[in-house]
């Protein structure tokens, strides 16, 4: 293969993506470059041509963990992941029906609205890799695919916000250095079924604003999570961490959450990372008459440093303030 012209490392082109993320397929989906330790770029795979696996395992012996792709072409490589790449529509036990379609299509949806925000590059390396690890999921476990059909069943809003708040979940723990699968694994699990319990409250009752809700239906609305808990127990999959995620993903350090008002300590520490990722999701990808609603840089950080600080502990504040290119005074 031809390389290209010399080509020197700029933020404003180039975007790094773990090697993982892009060399599952036989084709290149892009340009693929190594960067060197002098910010000359070499290409190891062409848009359309080939990949050679070895020639990038070579790159991986100098501790190659990153590939760079144009950010032109972020928009197509999103794509590809989070459709499973090459072969997932020939897994037998993924099943092809109108949820399934559905999911995609709202999960290309959020990586698109993702790739516009300013946050890091090592966040977004990170949230581009979940699209494999959920396409992995619904290979080897059907039970996987069962749950993620009902979170589609409660809409569209409740299908985006849940991959929202794995979204914001995975970035936080990027933030936090928290690498351990046995704590990735669950944090991701959790805070996509965090909100599974829906699927047993009135439909009428998830088109209501919260805000325009009697106090009976307030309460009805909170046992959400304690109906989530009981529909995942039996999941061979569903671990204890699980489910403690979920039944503690609306608690909030200063007590003010539900449904045990626990605080601070008291709370499962991978559960408030979740409640954590779950409001922010919120703010990040708007849905209803909020989703008209540009984000902004200025009202995030007004929010991380004076509502997420208090609810959720100094600790996750820091790490959101990072997440959206917020440096510490410190």
């Amino acid at each position: 293969m031809a390389e290209s012209a010399e080509i020197l490392f700029s933020d404003a082109t180039f975007l790094a993506v773990p090697v993982s993320s892009l060399i599952h397929r036989k084709t290149a989906i892009a340009d693929m470059f190594v960067r060197l330790t002098t910010d000359r770029m070499v290409r190891v795979a062409a848009k359309g041509a080939e990949i050679d696996s070895e020639r990038i395992h070579r790159y991986g012996e100098k501790n190659v963990r990153h590939l760079y792709v144009y950010k032109i072409d972020l928009s197509d490589i999103v794509s590809d992941l989070v459709r499973g790449a090459e072969g997932l529509n020939q897994i037998k036990n993924v099943p092809s029906d109108l949820r399934i379609a559905k999911f995609f299509s709202i999960a290309e949806s959020v990586y698109q609205e993702l790739m516009q925000l300013p946050i890091t590059d090592e966040s977004l390396g990170r949230a581009i890799r979940l699209s494999t690890e959920i396409s992995d999921s619904m290979r080897e476990k059907p039970d996987f695919t069962k749950l993620l059909g009902t979170v589609v069943s409660l809409g569209d809003e409740f299908t985006r916000h849940s991959l929202g708040t794995v979204v914001m979940a995975n970035m936080i723990m990027v933030q936090l250095k928290w690498k351990a699968q046995k704590v990735v694994q669950p944090v991701t699990m959790g805070a996509f079924f965090h909100d599974i319990g829906l699927k047993e409250l009135p439909r009428e009752l998830l088109e209501k604003n919260p805000v325009e809700m009697s106090q009976a239906e307030t309460q009805l609305w909170q046992t959400h999570s304690e109906i989530g808990v009981r529909l995942l127990n039996p999941i061979p999959f569903v671990t204890p961490d699980v489910l403690r995620i979920v039944q503690e993903h609306h608690e909030l350090a200063n007590g003010a959450g539900y449904p045990q008002r626990l605080r601070g300590e008291r709370i499962f520490p991978l559960a408030r990372l979740v409640s954590m990722a779950n409001s922010m999701a919120h703010d990040v990808f708007k849905t209803g008459a909020a989703a008209s609603q540009p984000f902004s840089m200025e009202m995030m950080a007004q929010k991380v440093e004076h509502v997420y600080a208090t609810m959720y502990g100094g600790d996750l504040a820091k790490a959101a303030r990072r997440i959206f290119k917020k440096e510490d005074d410190a």
